[in-house]
């Protein structure tokens, strides 16, 4: 990215000059547009009580999208059978290169429950899209911490700066690679150089607060069917790094992680992906 426009870290500074009208016309425009959930790993209760209590100060009110838990006897089969993993996986082949050429990630199964979570939130968000008629759907994490002026400063990003072909857009990215097209935002795109059966890993990493334009989602389900369940490529599993690899087909816009305090950032707990992933997948 351009270093001094999109990411210099005082263009995530509180919201300025906020008027009561305007606050009035976000928190609105935020309620009639936009539907919520957060992704919730069963049995966390301190997650789901955190996301509760940050999102009621705010006026948010959200859906729970449930995480996936592949830890018990069956819970992969039943995923399988589910249709949630796509029946083109082949999670042998899919091992045995994480083995081989990931052997610090310890097992698959955390990521593998990671992105099907994501998967399922975007079904849910799709059916409940008919439902509403709300034009946009946002899916947290649930270690997602929210600015106090949240609905000011994503109201003004949709309104005055995100381009209008916007399909994708994630609130907190990792590593930015991509065009700046305003001072809070670039145009991701993937680093070429870096190779095809890596899916391109490496940049616009992070999930922890996603966007989607609602009507685009059953493509960009379809998308990531095809393109993140690569056996012979575990690392498109990650759906940040699929959505990156797929971004010449989805225009995909993100917010660098360099803003402070930005619109979101996550609470310091441990990730349970990686917890999970570290378990290994003897007898998975």
């Amino acid at each position: 990215a351009d270093r001094g426009r999109c990411d210099a870290p005082e263009h995530g500074a509180d919201a300025a000059g906020v008027t009561p009208k305007e606050r009035w016309e976000a928190e609105h425009w935020f309620d009639a547009h936009v539907s919520v959930f957060a992704i919730v790993m069963p049995g966390r209760d301190d997650r789901l009580h955190g996301m509760v209590s940050r999102l009621s100060e705010l006026n948010i009110a959200f859906n729970v999208s449930p995480g996936i838990d592949v830890t018990s006897a069956g819970s992969y089969h039943a995923l399988r059978e589910s249709g949630a993993v796509p029946s083109h996986f082949d999670l042998a082949e899919a091992q045995r290169i994480s083995r081989t050429k990931m052997p610090w990630w310890g097992g698959i199964r955390g990521t593998i429950g990671c992105a099907t979570a994501h998967r399922l939130a975007m079904a849910t968000a799709i059916d409940n899209a008919e439902r509403t008629k709300k034009p946009l759907v946002l899916n947290f994490e649930d270690d997602a911490v929210l600015a106090h002026d949240f609905k000011v400063k994503l109201y003004r990003l949709v309104r005055n700066e995100i381009p209008c072909d916007w399909e994708v857009l994630s609130l907190r990215t990792r590593c930015p690679h991509g065009r700046c097209v305003g001072d809070h935002l670039l145009q991701v795109s993937p680093i070429r150089d870096l190779p095809d059966n890596t899916c391109r890993h490496g940049s616009n990493m992070g999930t922890l607060g996603m966007m989607y334009q609602a009507d685009a989602l059953p493509r960009i389900r379809a998308l990531l069917k095809h393109h993140q369940w690569y056996s012979w490529a575990p690392l498109c599993l990650d759906i940040d790094v699929a959505l990156t690899y797929i971004a010449d087909k989805v225009p995909y816009y993100a917010v660098p992680n360099s803003l402070e305090p930005g619109f979101i950032w996550d609470d310091d707990t441990a990730s349970a992906r990686c917890a999970v992933n570290r378990l290994g997948d003897a007898n998975f």
